[in-house]
């Protein structure tokens, strides 16, 4: 991991945010119980005296890693998403833009070292849940709020074949479905074997939990358009 440079001359805030990237390296492959405050200031080069300069305590260094991961996951593109109208075509989209977004490996981007936040997210749900629920609750807020609208809004259109689960639930389930895809393929050679391209497995997975949560087949025909999609995704 990349530590600071003893007399690098650094603003506030860019020093702030070197301490948070390299200290999200040892919370990942330690957790948050397993770490000391001595093993995360040096892993950021610098004292412990300075690092609680910055953060009063561990508790807030935990806290400020995960607002900065959560700035990089999705906060942007939650807010891009949040102006969508709430319809089928835009429940499709979102069910795709999800699925494509954490199988395909890229849920947080500038990572210092390959699954930085999946290790976390992981290693949380194994001890106290914290970074993870955190993380989710922000999910529920967002996404899971847009969908359950569109979700509404497709079966007040009848594009509902049939109703499986309820709305919330299901907008879970597609979430939780394209997590478990995604650590299946971790590992390089993957644990599963798909037999399928990351890029086919997204459509496959998109497809499978649109029926899943109860959409018809002609209402994801007529509103499945990766392409359009893609265009959506891409930086503004």
């Amino acid at each position: 991991m990349a530590a600071l440079k003893p007399h690098s001359r650094l603003s506030t805030e860019d020093r702030r945010s070197a301490i948070l990237d390299a200290i999200r390296a040892v919370f990942a492959e330690k957790g948050f119980h397993g770490t000391t405050t001595r093993a995360l200031a040096e892993a950021a080069g610098v004292s412990e005296a300075l690092l609680f300069k910055h953060f009063p305590s561990k508790d807030a260094m935990y806290a400020a890693m995960q607002e900065e991961c959560w700035s990089q996951v999705a906060e942007q593109e939650l807010k891009r998403l949040s102006v969508l109208p709430a319809n089928t075509s835009s429940l499709v989209m979102l069910v795709y833009v999800l699925a494509s977004k954490i199988i395909s490996g890229v849920a947080i981007s500038q990572q210092a070292t390959p699954n930085q936040f999946e290790k976390l997210m992981l290693r949380s749900m194994l001890e106290d849940g914290a970074f993870a629920r955190g993380m989710l609750k922000r999910f529920d807020q967002g996404w899971l709020t847009k969908f359950e609208e569109c979700w509404n809004a497709a079966e007040a259109a009848g594009d509902l074949a049939r109703k499986t689960v309820p709305g919330r639930i299901a907008g879970w389930f597609v979430h939780d479905l394209a997590v478990m895809v995604m650590i299946q393929l971790l590992r390089d050679p993957p644990v599963a074997d798909y037999g399928a391209s990351r890029d086919a497995l997204i459509e496959y997975a998109s497809r499978f939990m649109l029926q899943g949560i109860g959409l018809s087949v002609e209402a994801i025909d007529r509103h499945f358009h990766p392409e359009a999609f893609a265009l959506f995704r891409a930086p503004t």
